[in-house]
Protein backbone atom coordinates (compact mmCIF):
# COMPACT_ATOMS: atom_id res chain seq x y z
CA UNK A 1 0.00 0.00 0.00
CA UNK A 2 1.26 3.16 -1.08
CA UNK A 3 3.33 2.50 -3.75
CA UNK A 4 3.13 4.87 -7.28
CA UNK A 5 3.14 2.61 -10.05
CA UNK A 6 3.59 5.39 -13.50
CA UNK A 7 2.63 4.61 -17.08
CA UNK A 8 6.08 5.80 -18.56
CA UNK A 9 4.20 6.57 -21.69
CA UNK A 10 1.13 9.01 -20.04
CA UNK A 11 2.85 9.53 -17.35
CA UNK A 12 -0.66 8.78 -15.30
CA UNK A 13 -0.03 7.44 -12.17
CA UNK A 14 -1.65 4.83 -9.83
CA UNK A 15 -1.36 4.37 -6.10
CA UNK A 16 -2.15 0.95 -4.81
CA UNK A 17 -4.44 0.47 -2.13
CA UNK A 18 -4.47 -3.42 -1.47
CA UNK A 19 -3.93 -6.41 -2.59
CA UNK A 20 -6.87 -7.94 -4.65
CA UNK A 21 -6.67 -11.72 -4.96
CA UNK A 22 -4.85 -13.30 -6.81
CA UNK A 23 -5.32 -15.27 -10.85
CA UNK A 24 -3.18 -17.80 -12.42
CA UNK A 25 -1.66 -15.05 -14.72
CA UNK A 26 -0.40 -12.76 -11.77
CA UNK A 27 -0.97 -10.45 -8.51
CA UNK A 28 -4.29 -7.63 -8.93
CA UNK A 29 -4.03 -4.77 -6.73
CA UNK A 30 -7.12 -1.76 -6.06
CA UNK A 31 -5.17 1.28 -7.09
CA UNK A 32 -6.45 5.24 -7.04
CA UNK A 33 -5.54 6.85 -10.41
CA UNK A 34 -4.54 10.51 -9.97
CA UNK A 35 -8.10 11.54 -10.80
CA UNK A 36 -9.39 9.63 -7.80
CA UNK A 37 -10.81 6.90 -9.41
CA UNK A 38 -10.48 3.64 -8.72
CA UNK A 39 -8.95 1.10 -11.14
CA UNK A 40 -7.80 -2.35 -11.00
CA UNK A 41 -4.04 -2.67 -11.34
CA UNK A 42 -3.04 -6.41 -12.51
CA UNK A 43 1.15 -6.91 -12.92
CA UNK A 44 1.90 -10.47 -14.98
CA UNK A 45 5.23 -11.42 -15.37
CA UNK A 46 6.25 -12.00 -19.04
CA UNK A 47 10.04 -13.00 -18.92
CA UNK A 48 12.84 -10.36 -20.16
CA UNK A 49 12.97 -11.83 -23.55
CA UNK A 50 9.28 -11.51 -24.45
CA UNK A 51 8.55 -8.10 -22.30
CA UNK A 52 8.83 -5.64 -25.81
CA UNK A 53 7.14 -7.98 -28.47
CA UNK A 54 4.41 -9.07 -25.64
CA UNK A 55 3.72 -5.19 -24.77
CA UNK A 56 3.10 -4.41 -27.88
CA UNK A 57 0.95 -7.54 -28.85
CA UNK A 58 -1.18 -6.94 -25.75
CA UNK A 59 -1.65 -3.24 -26.44
CA UNK A 60 -3.23 -4.34 -29.72
CA UNK A 61 -5.67 -6.48 -28.11
CA UNK A 62 -6.49 -3.94 -25.38
CA UNK A 63 -7.24 -1.21 -27.95
CA UNK A 64 -9.80 -3.71 -29.62
CA UNK A 65 -10.79 -4.66 -25.75
CA UNK A 66 -11.55 -0.56 -25.09
CA UNK A 67 -13.82 -0.95 -28.08
CA UNK A 68 -15.38 -3.48 -27.25
CA UNK A 69 -16.53 -2.98 -23.15
CA UNK A 70 -17.45 0.20 -21.85
CA UNK A 71 -14.24 0.41 -19.30
CA UNK A 72 -10.81 1.43 -19.40
CA UNK A 73 -7.97 -0.68 -20.24
CA UNK A 74 -4.42 -0.42 -21.12
CA UNK A 75 -1.35 -2.24 -20.56
CA UNK A 76 2.56 -0.95 -20.17
CA UNK A 77 5.80 -2.24 -19.29
CA UNK A 78 6.86 -2.07 -15.46
CA UNK A 79 10.17 -3.05 -16.48
CA UNK A 80 11.96 -5.84 -18.43
CA UNK A 81 9.96 -8.56 -17.24
CA UNK A 82 6.47 -7.63 -15.84
CA UNK A 83 3.63 -5.47 -17.83
CA UNK A 84 1.32 -3.79 -15.60
CA UNK A 85 -2.70 -4.14 -16.82
CA UNK A 86 -5.06 -1.26 -15.77
CA UNK A 87 -8.96 -1.51 -15.74
CA UNK A 88 -11.92 0.06 -14.01
CA UNK A 89 -12.62 -1.23 -10.91
CA UNK A 90 -15.98 -2.72 -11.17
CA UNK A 91 -17.82 -2.73 -8.18
CA UNK A 92 -19.61 -6.24 -6.82
CA UNK A 93 -18.93 -9.90 -5.83
CA UNK A 94 -17.41 -12.54 -8.23
CA UNK A 95 -19.58 -14.89 -8.98
CA UNK A 96 -18.21 -17.56 -7.06
CA UNK A 97 -18.68 -15.42 -3.54
CA UNK A 98 -22.07 -14.63 -5.13
CA UNK A 99 -23.25 -18.25 -5.04
CA UNK A 100 -22.08 -19.10 -1.67
CA UNK A 101 -23.52 -16.01 0.00
CA UNK A 102 -26.87 -16.51 -1.61
CA UNK A 103 -29.29 -18.54 0.48
CA UNK A 104 -30.97 -20.54 -2.49
CA UNK A 105 -29.90 -21.67 -5.56
CA UNK A 106 -30.36 -19.81 -8.71
CA UNK A 107 -33.76 -20.51 -10.86
CA UNK A 108 -34.12 -21.82 -14.29
CA UNK A 109 -34.96 -18.03 -14.95
CA UNK A 110 -32.31 -16.70 -13.02
CA UNK A 111 -29.89 -18.68 -14.89
CA UNK A 112 -30.87 -17.91 -18.53
CA UNK A 113 -30.91 -14.11 -17.30
CA UNK A 114 -27.75 -14.61 -16.38
CA UNK A 115 -26.48 -16.59 -19.39
CA UNK A 116 -27.69 -14.19 -21.53
CA UNK A 117 -26.75 -11.15 -19.61
CA UNK A 118 -22.68 -12.27 -19.89
CA UNK A 119 -22.76 -13.31 -23.27
CA UNK A 120 -24.85 -10.64 -25.21
CA UNK A 121 -23.22 -7.57 -23.21
CA UNK A 122 -19.77 -8.72 -22.38
CA UNK A 123 -18.77 -11.91 -24.55
CA UNK A 124 -20.60 -11.01 -27.71
CA UNK A 125 -18.62 -7.61 -28.00
CA UNK A 126 -15.16 -9.25 -26.85
CA UNK A 127 -15.96 -12.11 -30.33
CA UNK A 128 -17.49 -9.18 -32.59
CA UNK A 129 -13.87 -7.76 -32.29
CA UNK A 130 -11.73 -11.25 -32.83
CA UNK A 131 -11.48 -11.26 -29.19
CA UNK A 132 -11.48 -14.44 -26.98
CA UNK A 133 -10.68 -14.22 -22.99
CA UNK A 134 -10.06 -17.48 -22.49
CA UNK A 135 -10.45 -17.80 -18.89
CA UNK A 136 -14.12 -17.10 -18.21
CA UNK A 137 -15.25 -18.54 -14.86
CA UNK A 138 -17.43 -17.54 -11.82
CA UNK A 139 -14.15 -15.76 -10.42
CA UNK A 140 -13.92 -13.96 -13.16
CA UNK A 141 -17.40 -12.58 -13.26
CA UNK A 142 -18.42 -9.45 -11.17
CA UNK A 143 -22.28 -9.79 -9.71
CA UNK A 144 -23.17 -5.75 -9.03
CA UNK A 145 -27.07 -5.24 -7.27
CA UNK A 146 -28.83 -2.61 -9.16
CA UNK A 147 -31.15 -0.72 -6.92
CA UNK A 148 -33.95 -2.11 -9.13
CA UNK A 149 -33.33 -5.90 -7.47
CA UNK A 150 -31.75 -6.65 -10.82
CA UNK A 151 -28.19 -7.92 -11.06
CA UNK A 152 -25.53 -6.92 -13.18
CA UNK A 153 -22.79 -9.50 -14.56
CA UNK A 154 -19.31 -8.04 -16.02
CA UNK A 155 -16.33 -9.85 -17.07
CA UNK A 156 -12.79 -9.20 -15.91
CA UNK A 157 -9.19 -10.43 -15.74
CA UNK A 158 -8.60 -10.01 -19.29
CA UNK A 159 -4.79 -11.70 -18.44
CA UNK A 160 -5.73 -14.62 -21.02
CA UNK A 161 -7.39 -12.06 -24.09
CA UNK A 162 -6.09 -13.43 -27.31
CA UNK A 163 -7.30 -12.75 -30.95
CA UNK A 164 -9.72 -15.34 -32.96
CA UNK A 165 -7.90 -17.91 -34.65
CA UNK A 166 -4.37 -17.11 -33.59
CA UNK A 167 -1.70 -20.04 -32.78
CA UNK A 168 -1.20 -21.20 -29.26
CA UNK A 169 2.33 -21.68 -27.90
CA UNK A 170 2.61 -24.62 -25.37
CA UNK A 171 3.54 -22.32 -22.87
CA UNK A 172 0.75 -19.72 -23.14
CA UNK A 173 -1.75 -22.14 -24.21
CA UNK A 174 -1.83 -23.76 -21.04
CA UNK A 175 -3.01 -20.83 -18.91
CA UNK A 176 -6.59 -20.75 -17.67
CA UNK A 177 -8.53 -22.80 -15.68
CA UNK A 178 -9.14 -26.62 -15.84
CA UNK A 179 -12.60 -26.81 -16.03
CA UNK A 180 -13.73 -23.56 -17.39
CA UNK A 181 -10.72 -23.56 -20.07
CA UNK A 182 -10.02 -25.52 -22.93
CA UNK A 183 -6.58 -26.58 -23.85
CA UNK A 184 -5.76 -26.96 -27.46
CA UNK A 185 -3.97 -24.85 -30.64
CA UNK A 186 -5.72 -22.31 -31.72
CA UNK A 187 -8.27 -19.28 -29.99
CA UNK A 188 -11.87 -19.07 -31.04
CA UNK A 189 -14.72 -17.74 -30.04
CA UNK A 190 -17.04 -21.11 -29.02
CA UNK A 191 -14.09 -21.71 -26.75
CA UNK A 192 -15.43 -18.70 -24.12
CA UNK A 193 -18.98 -20.27 -25.14
CA UNK A 194 -18.18 -23.78 -24.00
CA UNK A 195 -16.44 -21.77 -20.61
CA UNK A 196 -20.05 -20.48 -20.13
Amino acid sequence: PGFVLTDPTTRHGYTILARLKQGGEGYSYLALDTAGQRKTVKFVPVGINNSIDLEEKLRREYDKLQQALPRNHHVFATGYSHLAIVSDFVEGRNLEEELASRRSPYTPNDVVDFLLDVAVWQVKPLHDRGLVHRDLKPANIICTHQEDGSSRYSVIDFGTLREHDALATITINQRGTRGYSRFKGKYECHDDLYSL
